[in-house]
């Protein structure tokens, strides 16, 4: 979800440098959450092609989960316009917006996310992702869609106020989809790597903060899944997971590692109207960490339009 998604969660997150686990896991927990939506962009696609005569009829709605990548690129003309937000109760909340094009057509995709939102008290924009996804394989009988993602994480987000990773970041992501009558399956796998990464929190005298420590190298792998069931034709009930397995400094050169799940069940809807669609949805994601579990809500919204007619050959 890029998505975020996606997010999905992950995955991209802006807070390798908290002084403790809890901070850490605070910070984590917010901007993994909202950020999926990078790593998994949820855009409302056109039909899918046309399966086989005795296969049910293709999705009225695709690609729009909420931490999970579906694997479908935009078709040519068509742009979407994606929004997200994260409510963590006294942790914080994450806003995003993403918006994907086709580069022309649907075999190249090119995305942004933009991230806002509060965490532990300090308000801001996060780390601003930028997106490419190649449409390896498109979806036919006996043949899952594979769209595998690149993705430049940009430091655009405050370190030292927990708001960005004070760092240049990459992320790979290969989603997978499948439909099966009126059910859709999608699985991503995928990791995120900050070449070189330093920890940001208050020295030993506890007076200033380290500018000049030892960086290193950060990397976090994730999975994801999810199922989706055709309740209408415009009324989806979903169930996604996500597991990452954060790295993170907690002091000048030293990482540790922990893992983060994330369980949401949801709910998506829209409506057509000319050549564009609507599409709402909302989920109550739970987000377990090393030391405890939130409960948290996400609402999403998102509109796809004909912004141009490709020429007829």
């Amino acid at each position: 979800m890029p998505n975020a998604s996606q997010l999905a969660v992950e995955l991209v997150t802006a807070v390798r440098c908290a002084v403790s686990k809890k901070r850490l896991f605070s910070r984590v927990l917010v901007w993994a959450v909202a950020l999926v939506l990078v790593a998994l962009p949820a855009a409302a696609q056109t039909p899918a092609p046309t399966l086989a005569v005795n296969s049910s009829r293709p999705f009225e709605i695709e690609d729009n989960s909420f931490f999970v990548e579906e694997a479908f690129n935009q078709e040519a003309g068509v742009v979407q316009t994606i929004f997200g937000s994260t409510f963590l109760g006294d942790t914080g909340w994450a806003a995003t917006i993403t918006q994907e094009w086709p580069a022309p057509a649907m075999r190249h995709q090119l995305s942004f996310t933009m991230p806002f939102g509060r965490v532990n008290g300090e308000t801001g924009p996060g780390d601003v992702a930028l997106n490419y996804r190649y449409q390896l394989l498109e979806e036919k009988p006996g043949q899952p869609a594979i769209a595998p993602r690149f993705t430049v994480l940009m430091p655009t987000g405050s370190k030292s106020r927990g708001l960005g990773a004070g760092a240049w970041g990459l992320q790979l992501n290969v989603p997978v989809s499948k439909q099966l009558r009126d059910f859709y399956f999608h699985g991503n796998a995928g990791v995120t790597w900050y070449p070189s990464a330093s920890f940001a929190g208050p020295s030993a005298d506890r007076t200033s903060t380290v500018s000049d420590d030892p960086s290193r190298a950060l990397t976090s792998p994730f999975v994801a899944g999810s199922t989706i069931y055709r309740v209408r034709p415009m009324l989806h009930l979903m169930i996604e997971s996500v597991v990452t397995w954060q790295q993170a400094l907690i002091a000048p050169g030293l990482a540790d590692r922990a893992a983060f799940r994330v369980l949401s069940p949801g709910v998506r809807t829209g409506w057509n109207h000319g050549d564009t669609q609507y599409v709402v949805g909302a989920a109550v994601p739970t987000t377990w960490g090393p030391e405890h579990a939130d409960l948290g809500v996400f609402v999403y919204a998102s509109y796809e339009t004909a912004f141009w007619h490709p020429r007829k050959p």
